[in-house]
């Protein structure tokens, strides 16, 4: 039986999902999508749990089952409740655990725009070396050009972003897609703060809030950057707040993770010009 995706799940689910690396498993970004993505959720296997898509029109598709001891059973009580239904965001261990299971009657494919970037966390709080010279410049101009604060976010002074929020979105049109509406989903963050344990930070300059950044914890030595915006008339401000993120709030973290680039080519160069440490590759599954 299908079930909505509440705060309540949140702490059964992440002790399941402990140690996963894919930000497509972060309780944060499922609960911060269910409504947009149409997510919900299922037992399976006893009391694991199975995160299905319902896009309207389409094929369903379901995650890798958490907290299943038998994962073709669990796999197989999702085919039962849904029919056509394709595993999607799958590592490659989770891809050869199907393929053990299911041979020739499950094909993959993967595609490097959902990918998540993961990067090395000293490196970008140091960025030192010929590679990170631009980086070091831009930051060097707007420390010079503004007098600005780092501002740690909490639930208590989340609201100072809605400015920016609905700046920068009235300057995107038609940035969201059928399956994502990111400004919905940092509503949801906003609201649920201190209930998803996450963190935050904003750079202010004469009093306007000109970027800003939520993550979390991933695991236990890798953070999770879900959000970042900044206003583009603030040029540097975007690698400035991702150092000063990192520096004051995630040093203890040996990586980060910085999710992916959706195939689009301006996010992709951006996210590049960071020099990831290596990349989060996923698989689908689809049934034949």
């Amino acid at each position: 039986m299908l079930k909505d995706i509440t705060l309540d799940l949140k702490d059964e689910y992440r002790s399941y999902a402990r140690g996963m690396t894919l930000s497509g498993y972060s309780f944060s970004n499922i609960f911060m999508s269910r409504d947009c993505t149409h997510y919900k959720y299922m037992r399976v296997d006893g009391n694991g749990i199975a995160i299905v898509c319902l896009p309207p029109g389409k094929k369903p598709m379901c995650l890798f089952p958490m907290g299943a001891e038998n994962v073709k059973r669990a796999v197989e009580e999702v085919r039962k409740e849904l029919g056509e239904v394709d595993i999607v965001y799958l590592t490659y261990c989770m891809k050869q655990t199907l393929k053990r299971y299911y041979g020739e009657q499950i094909q993959f494919s993967s595609t490097m725009d959902n990918a998540d970037y993961v990067y090395d966390v000293p490196a970008l709080i140091d960025l030192q070396g010929k590679q990170y010279h631009g980086k070091r410049n831009f930051i060097n101009r707007f420390e010079n050009r503004y007098d600005y604060d780092y501002v740690a976010l909490d639930a208590d002074n989340i609201s100072l972003i809605e400015p920016l929020v609905e700046k920068w979105f009235e300057e995107h049109p038609g940035y969201e897609s059928p399956m994502f509406n990111e400004k919905t989903a940092i509503s949801e963050l906003m609201k649920n703060f201190d209930a998803l344990d996450l963190s935050g930070a904003a750079i202010r300059v004469e009093g306007e809030i000109v970027a800003f950044t939520i993550g979390e914890q991933l695991t236990d030595d890798m953070a999770h950057i879900i959000i970042e915006k900044g206003d583009t008339r603030y040029p540097g401000v975007y690698p400035l707040i991702n150092r000063d993120f990192l520096k004051n709030r995630w040093s203890g973290m040996k990586l980060v993770n910085r999710e992916e680039d959706m195939g689009l080519e301006g996010l992709r160069k951006a996210k590049q010009s960071y020099h990831p440490a290596f990349m989060n590759v996923v698989y689908s599954g689809q049934f034949v």
